[in-house]
């Protein structure tokens, strides 16, 4: 219920217009006779829902763009020290758990650089509330977030990567899985700024890797008012929701963006929405078979989100993992058929009712009808939904992440103009 007032405050919908039905969560995990009772106890309610016309004082679009302009961002002037301030913020539900740089009026000036003429620029509406996110109210969040100025064109290319409909921002937003976006810098802009792709790139030491990455965070939870119980309900979540904005290191194969469609010389960040990391230790493989036999047997679990509702979970290999495989001459594309052919998990491995209720429902291509205990399914539905990234310092370690709800990449090119012009 408080996600559907979230969102219907957000668009301007007024819950009295609104039929909102309110049922216990999670219905998945009710039986079938349960789940039948329920349905039928709400389908006059719901069907009332879809089909009656809905009231007449529902804001025109404009009207609701104009509303949602004047709401995206707050001027407030007060008297009082960072600390002060922080507080002030905090309690207004604008910020993550961490200290942040107080967003003046000259910080945010200088952020913006050669786009403060077009500071009110709508790039997008954040989910789930739905406002709308300008130029300014991006540099704001990322003037707290400890952004230097020189990284605001991969900030603004990483906001339009996540409000890109492809990426999905509604389901990474307020899901109960332990999902945040991910971002991967690619071609120039990496190394201009300093984004890191060597040793602990995912961790927190690194000022550009996670700083830009919090600036979104920050958009999320200001913007999109995605908070823990209100808006954002993930069950744990994960210590990556903080931010993290990563670039490949030294790898054997062609970069992500290229393989995405880019130029070499281009600049993009591109995004994903990634699970709870799993670190895959291997010191004792010395060639490509044993290697890939021991990430595919990683990768193939039951309960790994790609493998019960879709998409394709992500290889961020080491660079002595990469060399081992790129040494044995195959190219990303082997490596991603590799996998894809190897990873595959008997349908023996999954409960009968997730097998019925889950795998059918969400992955039908794979001709579950029939329950046969010796069916082997991939952890992807097609091969080019898994990722592979390099990325990482010396040792035999590599990380699976699982994605939710984007199945490919989602790229947002970096331009000279900042906009990706």
């Amino acid at each position: 219920m408080v996600l559907a007032e979230r969102v219907a405050a957000g668009y301007h919908l007024p819950l009295p217009s609104l039929r909102v039905q309110v049922v216990p969560h999670a219905i998945s995990n009710v039986t079938k006779a349960v789940a039948a009772e329920m349905m039928a106890r709400f389908q006059t309610s719901v069907k009332e829902a879809i089909f009656a016309k809905l009231e007449d004082n529902i804001a025109s679009t404009v009207a609701q763009a104009d509303v949602l302009m004047g709401a995206a961002l707050q001027h407030i002037e007060h008297d009082g020290d960072e600390e002060t301030a922080a507080e002030l913020y905090r309690s207004r539900g604008w910020l993550d758990g961490l200290p942040i740089v107080l967003p003046t009026a000259a910080r945010v000036e200088r952020m913006l650089g050669a786009l403060a003429p077009q500071r009110l620029r709508v790039l997008g509406h954040v989910a789930p509330k739905g406002a709308v996110l300008t130029l300014e109210s991006l540099a704001v969040n990322a003037v707290m977030a400890g952004c230097a100025p020189a990284y605001f064109p991969a900030v603004v290319a990483a906001a339009r990567s996540v409000l890109d409909p492809r990426f999905n921002l509604l389901t990474t937003s307020t899901t109960t899985n332990a999902a945040s976006p991910l971002f991967i810098a690619c071609g120039p802009i990496a190394g201009q700024i300093g984004i890191q792709g060597g040793n602990d790139l995912l961790g927190s030491y690194h000022r550009a890797n996670i700083t830009i990455g919090r600036a979104i965070r920050l958009v999320m939870i200001a913007v999109g008012e995605a908070r823990p119980n209100d808006g954002d309900m993930a069950t744990q979540g994960h210590g990556a929701k903080v931010g993290v904005c990563i670039t490949e290191s030294e790898s054997p194969w062609e970069p992500l963006h290229v393989e995405l469609g880019c130029d070499a010389s281009e600049s993009a960040i591109v995004a994903l929405s990634a699970c709870a990391q799993f670190n895959i230790l291997d010191f004792g493989s010395r060639n490509a078979d044993d290697l890939l036999d021991t990430v595919a047997r990683t990768m193939a679990v039951p309960g790994l989100q790609n493998a019960q509702t879709s998409g394709g979970p992500i290889i961020l290999f080491g660079i002595e993992h990469a060399r081992i495989l790129a040494n044995a001459g195959l190219s990303k594309a082997d490596v991603k058929r590799r996998l894809f052919e190897q990873a595959r998990i008997p349908i023996s491995s999954f409960g009968r009712d997730t097998v019925e209720d889950i795998i059918k429902v969400r992955r039908p291509q794979w001709g579950l009808a029939e329950r046969n205990p010796s069916r082997m399914i991939p952890v992807a539905d097609e091969i080019d939904e898994i990722t592979i990234l390099v990325g990482g310092g010396e040792g035999q370690h590599s990380v699976l992440m699982p994605t939710f709800h984007t199945p490919r990449p989602v790229l947002a090119k970096v331009g000279k103009d900042g906009l990706g012009g």
